[in-house]
C-alpha cells in the first residue's frame, strides 16, 4: 500500500489497543530458577512464618486497632464506603504496621514475614467479634460492625496485593496461632473465610483468582508440607506424556467431572430397573448388580467421611443428609430383594419382591435432585440451591412452632376422647390435624365428637395452622429469597469456593472416586506388605489403567492450555492472561492450534493491517486533543462525585444540627413554660 502512515501518539495507541487486565502482570518473579518446588513464598519453612505466638500478638494488635477506630456504633454505610471518613489510607498503614517487624513490608524483611498473616489475623479478630456479638447482646451492633470491620480490612489487604507470589502464600498457607495456652488446628484464609462465611472477602478480586487456579490444578498441595501449597510445575509443558498422569486427578475440576459422570451412570442403572415390569420373581440382573454396587460404595465413602471428620462433622452438611437418607432407602430395598430371593416360600417372596420395588420407587425424587450436588457449579444452579438451602434453615422456626401446636391441640383432643372413660377416637385425630396442616382438614369431621367442644378447638386449630402459622412460612421464605437473591454473586462465589475446598481441603492420597473406591478397599492390605513407595507406584499403575480414558481427555487438554500458558510466559505475562478472547483488544493475540511464533505473527499481522487500514485517510486519526479532552471529563466527573457526596454528607450534618436545635428550642420554652406556672 502506497499510502503514507501518518504520525501516531502513544496515547492513542495505548488506548485503541489495551492490555488493561489484572491478570496481565509480570510473572518474572514468579517462577524463578532458585524455586525448585515453585513454593509461593520462597522462604516457606517453619522458621519464616509467625509463630503461633506471634500470630496471637498480630491479632491483639489488630483487635485494639478496631476497639479504638470503631468506639461506638456507627451506620455501617458510613464506615464501609469506598470514600469512608473512618477507614482512611492511614488507618490501613496502621493495619500494616500492627504486624510488627523491620523493612515496611520490603521483599526479604521480617515485616513481609509478619504481613503474611495479616489476611488470616483479621479473619480471626473478626470471629472473635461476633462471638460477643451473640454474648454481650447489648452491644450486638457494635461488635457486628467491627467484625464486617476487619473483613472489610482483610479484603483491601488481598485487593491492594499485587504480587501474586506473596498473595497466593498469604491466602494458601496455614497458620497456627495460640489460644489459651494450646495451638490451634492448622488453617489458611480460604477456608478461615469459608467457614465464616465472609462473603466480602471470598468476592475479593485476588481471593477468586486463587480459588481459580485451585480448581484447574494450577495450585496444588504439597506432597513434603501440607501446609503449603506450590505451582503446578508441569503446568506450562507441551508434553502429552507429561499430562498423561494419574496425579493430576486430585485437581478438583476433574474429580468434579468423573463425579459427574458416574452419578449418570448411577442414575441410567436406576431407571433401567425401576422401569422394568415383571410380574413375578426374578433372578438378581446385570443391572441391578451393578447398581448395587454403586450403592455400596457410595455408603463405604459416607463411612470413611465419619471416620476421618466424625459424625458431627458430616450431619452439619445438608447433601450429606440428603444422600445419607437416600442410601439407607436404597439399603433397605437391596435388603429386601435379597430376602425375597433366598426366600424359600414363594408368596412370601413375591410379596417381599414387590415391596422392595416399591421401596426403590420412592427414591426417585432423591436420585433426580442428587444431580443438583454436582451441578451446582452453574451459576443459575448454584444461585437456586442457596435459595432453598436458606430458606429451609429459615423454615426450622416455622416447624418449631408448628410442632409446639400441634402438640398442644392433640393433648386437648385427646383429652375430650377418652372424658368418657375411653379412648376411640385417637386415628381420626391424628389424621385430621395433620391434614390440617397441608390444607386438607374437614371442618365437619368432629361435628359428632364431642360437640361442640371439639369444633371449637379445631376451628381455633385452623385458623391457627392456616391462617397465622402460614403466612409466617411464606414472610420467612420471602425473606430468605430477597435476602439471597440480593447478593446472589457473593453467594455463588462463597458456593463454589467451597466445592474447590471440598475436594482440595483433605486431599486423598490416591484419588478412587465411588464406584473405584472398592478397588481401594481391596488393595488396601497390600499396605502392611509393601513399602510406601512401591504401595504408591501400585496405586499409580492401578490407576493408569482404570482411568486412562479420562486421563486421554486430560492430557489433550491441559496440553492445549499449556500452549496457552507458554504463549503467555513468552509475553511475561501471568499464566491465567489472555482466558478469553476480547474483540476490543488487538494485542491478546493467543489463538489455538497455533505455535508460539504464529500466535506472535498473528498479533503483528493484525496490528498492521488495522494501522494500514486507519491511514487510508490522514484525517480519520481522532488526535491527542481529543484523547486529553476524554481523559479530562473522567477527571471532571470523577471530582464532581466526590464533591456530590461531600455535599450530601454536610447537608446532612446541617439537617442533624437543625433538629438538635428545634429540639433544644422546645426544651427552652418548655422550660420556661413550666417556670411561668
Amino acid at each position: 500500500m502506497s499510502t503514507s502512515t501518518p504520525a501516531r501518539p502513544a496515547d492513542i495507541e495505548s488506548s485503541l489497543f489495551p492490555s488493561s487486565s489484572s491478570h496481565d502482570q509480570p510473572i518474572t518473579d514468579f517462577f524463578s530458577d532458585n524455586d525448585e518446588d515453585h513454593i509461593f513464598f520462597k522462604d516457606s519453612n517453619p522458621n519464616s512464618i509467625p509463630s503461633p505466638r506471634q500470630v496471637l500478638r498480630i491479632c491483639l494488635n489488630l483487635k485494639y486497632l478496631i476497639d479504638q477506630l470503631i468506639p461506638i456504633a456507627y451506620d455501617s454505610s458510613a464506615v464501609l464506603a469506598a470514600d469512608s471518613e473512618i477507614l482512611t489510607p492511614k488507618v490501613l498503614r496502621l493495619v500494616y504496621e500492627a504486624a510488627g517487624g523491620e523493612g515496611y513490608g520490603a521483599p526479604g524483611t521480617s515485616s513481609r514475614k509478619y504481613r503474611s498473616c495479616l489476611v488470616f489475623a483479621l479473619l480471626k479478630v473478626s470471629g472473635w467479634f461476633e462471638e460477643l456479638s451473640v454474648t454481650e447482646i447489648h452491644d450486638c451492633d457494635l461488635y457486628l460492625l467491627r467484625s464486617e470491620t476487619a473483613q472489610y480490612l482483610a479484603a483491601v489487604i488481598i485487593e491492594k496485593e499485587k504480587n501474586i507470589r506473596y498473595l497466593f502464600h498469604m491466602l494458601t498457607h496455614k497458620f497456627v496461632v495460640n489460644l489459651n495456652l494450646v495451638n490451634s488446628e492448622p488453617s489458611n484464609v480460604l477456608e478461615l473465610a469459608v467457614d465464616m462465611h465472609s462473603t466480602r472477602v471470598i468476592g475479593s478480586e485476588g481471593f477468586q483468582r486463587c480459588v481459580k487456579w485451585l480448581w484447574k490444578g494450577w495450585i496444588v498441595q504439597s506432597d513434603v508440607n501440607p501446609a503449603c501449597f506450590v505451582v503446578y510445575k508441569d503446568s506450562g509443558v507441551n508434553s502429552f506424556r507429561t499430562h498423561f498422569d494419574p496425579g493430576r486427578l486430585k485437581t478438583p475440576l476433574y474429580q468434579n467431572i468423573l463425579e459427574v459422570v458416574f452419578s449418570l451412570v448411577y442414575l441410567g442403572l436406576y431407571t433401567l430397573i425401576v422401569n422394568q415390569s415383571e410380574k413375578h420373581l426374578q433372578p438378581l440382573s446385570v443391572t441391578e448388580a451393578g447398581f448395587f454396587l454403586f450403592t455400596v460404595s457410595f455408603i463405604l465413602d459416607e463411612l470413611i467421611k465419619v471416620y476421618h471428620v466424625g459424625v458431627a462433622s458430616v450431619l452439619q452438611s445438608f447433601w450429606n443428609m440428603f444422600n445419607d437418607f437416600m442410601y439407607l432407602m436404597i439399603a433397605g430395598a437391596m435388603c429386601l430383594r435379597f430376602v425375597a430371593l433366598n426366600s424359600m416360600v414363594p408368596d412370601f417372596a413375591e410379596s417381599t419382591d414387590r415391596s422392595s420395588y416399591r421401596l426403590l420407587a420412592l427414591v426417585a425424587p432423591f436420585m433426580w435432585i442428587r444431580l443438583l450436588l454436582f451441578l451446582d457449579v452453574e451459576r443459575f444452579v448454584g444461585v437456586m440451591i442457596i435459595i432453598v438451602k436458606e430458606m429451609m434453615r429459615e423454615s426450622i422456626i416455622f416447624f418449631f412452632l408448628l410442632i409446639t401446636v400441634i402438640i398442644g391441640f392433640l393433648q386437648g383432643f385427646l383429652s375430650l376422647d377418652s372424658s368418657d372413660g375411653e379412648r376411640t377416637s385417637t386415628y381420626l385425630i391424628v389424621t385430621e390435624l395433620l391434614k390440617g396442616v397441608l390444607g386438607g382438614g374437614d371442618l365437619n369431621s368432629f361435628n359428632h365428637f364431642v360437640y361442640p367442644y371439639s369444633s371449637i378447638l379445631y376451628y381455633s386449630y385452623t385458623f391457627l395452622i392456616q391462617v397465622i402459622l402460614i403466612n409466617i412460612l411464606v414472610a420467612l421464605f420471602s425473606s430468605a429469597y430477597s435476602k439471597i437473591y440480593s447478593n446472589s454473586i457473593d453467594e455463588y462465589m462463597a458456593l463454589f469456593t467451597q466445592k474447590v475446598l471440598r475436594y482440595s481441603r483433605a486431599p486423598d492420597a490416591q484419588v478412587y472416586v465411588p464406584p473405584l473406591n472398592i478397588i481401594e478397599i481391596f488393595i488396601s492390605p497390600l499396605s502392611f506388605i509393601l513399602s510406601e513407595s512401591q504401595f504408591r507406584q501400585l496405586n499409580d499403575h492401578i490407576m493408569l489403567v482404570i482411568y486412562s480414558p479420562f486421563l486421554l481427555y486430560v492430557a489433550i487438554s491441559e496440553t492445549r492450555t499449556a500452549r496457552k500458558i507458554s504463549y503467555n510466559r513468552l509475553r511475561q505475562l501471568a499464566d491465567d492472561a489472555n482466558e478469553y478472547n476480547r474483540e476490543w483488544d488487538l494485542t491478546d493475540g493467543y489463538v489455538d492450534g497455533e505455535g508460539h511464533d504464529g500466535n506472535m505473527n498473528h498479533v503483528s499481522r493484525d496490528l498492521r493491517e488495522q494501522r494500514e487500514a486507519e491511514a487510508e485517510d490522514p484525517w480519520f486519526s481522532v488526535g491527542k486533543f481529543w484523547i486529553a479532552e476524554v481523559n479530562n471529563i473522567s477527571k471532571i466527573n470523577t471530582n464532581e462525585a466526590l464533591t456530590s457526596v461531600e455535599e450530601v454528607k454536610n447537608q446532612a450534618r446541617l439537617d442533624k444540627l437543625e433538629s438538635k436545635i428545634d429540639r433544644l428550642t422546645k426544651l427552652i420554652e418548655k422550660m420556661a413554660e413550666d417556670k411561668s406556672d
